[in-house]
């Protein structure tokens, strides 16, 4: 299916949403925190080294 395929109706649904989810991510830029996983992770290698 092409884009001059898609309903006019279905196009606009698709523009909002996109708009939505770059709003989103352009807001959270610079703002990355490290999971639970990483951060267990890093502070077994600390205790690691200070043996």
């Amino acid at each position: 299916m092409k884009w001059n395929e898609v309903k006019p109706e279905k196009k606009e649904k698709i523009i909002v949403n996109v708009d939505k989810i770059s709003k989103k991510i352009l807001k959270n830029i610079g703002k990355v925190k490290p999971t639970f996983k990483s951060k267990f992770m890093f502070d077994i290698m600390r205790m690691q080294q200070m043996e």
